[in-house]
């Protein structure tokens, strides 16, 4: 990484996307972006509970280990759940995160130097060889949920969306004061992205759609980034150390090979290939590549083995690219794909909210 030091807000006050911003940047901030009461219109034409009708809920019950909650993430293919409170079914006490389980395989397996014995086994089965202690859910997840209701429109989201929130719990609330209630599903950026893109006609778009990154200040930021020849759990250390989503791979002359993220570690612990875990991280993330190609967990093709774009390229070029990859973020790169930046979801809702 370019730097030890602890993260910091940039003079604006927040993030872009998953990449730590070292210095100032411009394009698009929360405050004064535009008229609220035009893009609120805009948003709210559908409501929260008709963008989940039809999913299946997953919460995580409260009795669960903070593996066994590792496994049901990774099952039903989620990056974070609900705590159901088993003693009062309907109750939610928190929210579980694959950024504990990072916590977890760093802590756990950082010193050890590719152990033969450990490879061969499933997570859980190496940590109780090694004898440690199963954390307990509750103390591994976050109080911080973001909840809407069914009736609330999509505009109430997105002011949790552009605060870079990427899931919010859609859930018919029994009693205002506390959260509980029918949960319905787990309203995500990506049904707001799809959104927009079913929207791309409205006049509202229309002065954002054709424009590209760099009109609007777009895509740069200072990266932190690591080396391709490190092995991925020290990729993972890093993720761990700046709370960052995902992480680009760099050669020796600084330019983009790869990248690694959560979606990787849920790959891994879901597959049980904990060989992956002492790789370069290049490889590693090469060998996860090309296995979601061929079983065809991701639609989208690209040029590179990550997801990227060049700053001349129109918003609207980037937002659908997002949507074919099912991607969270695009690195922002030169034409000697060198980076430059990031751009999130999270940049494309705040350009228009």
């Amino acid at each position: 990484p370019q730097s030890t030091k602890k993260r910091k807000r940039n003079e604006r006050g927040f993030h872009s996307g998953d990449v730590e911003v070292l210095d100032e940047r411009g394009g698009v901030d929360n405050e004064g972006m535009g008229d609220d009461g035009v893009y609120a219109e805009f948003w709210s034409r559908v409501t929260c509970g008709e963008l989940v009708q039809g999913s299946t809920p997953i919460s995580i019950p409260s009795t669960c280990s903070t593996m066994e909650a590792s496994s049901l993430l990774a099952e039903h293919d989620l990056v974070s759940a609900l705590v159901e409170d088993v003693n009062a079914p309907g109750t939610y006490l928190g929210v579980f995160s694959y950024r504990t389980v990072v916590d977890c395989v760093v802590r756990q397996f950082v010193d050890h130097e590719h152990p033969i014995s450990l490879v061969n086994h499933g997570l859980p089965h190496v940590l109780a060889g090694m004898q440690q202690p199963q954390q307990s859910v509750l103390e591994a997840m976050s109080t911080n949920m973001v909840v809407v209701g069914p009736d609330d429109t999509l505009w109430e989201a997105i002011k949790s969306f552009r605060r870079g929130v990427h899931r919010v719990s859609v859930i018919e609330r029994e009693d205002p004061e506390r959260v509980c209630g029918k949960l319905l599903g787990t309203l995500s950026q990506r049904h707001a992205l799809k959104y927009l893109l079913d929207s791309q006609a409205d006049p509202i778009l229309a002065n954002k759609w054709g424009r590209t990154l760099k009109d609007w200040n777009l895509g740069l930021s200072r990266v932190i980034a690591v080396p391709e020849h490190w092995k991925t759990l020290r990729a993972l250390e890093v993720m761990r150390m700046y709370n960052l989503s995902s992480v680009p791979i760099i050669d020796v002359d600084g330019q983009v090979t790869g990248d690694f993220s959560l979606d990787d570690v849920k790959y891994i612990l879901k597959r049980e290939d904990l060989r992956l875990l002492w790789m370069d991280a290049k490889q590693a993330g090469s060998i996860i590549r090309n296995d979601l190609s061929f079983i065809g967990d991701h639609g989208g093709k690209d040029p590179f083995p990550f997801f990227a774009i060049h700053r001349e390229k129109p918003v609207g070029l980037a937002a659908q690219k997002l949507w074919v990859t099912r991607a969270f973020r695009l690195w922002v790169v030169t034409d000697q794909k060198k980076p430059l930046g990031v751009l999130s979801i999270t940049d494309l809702l705040r350009l228009v909210s």
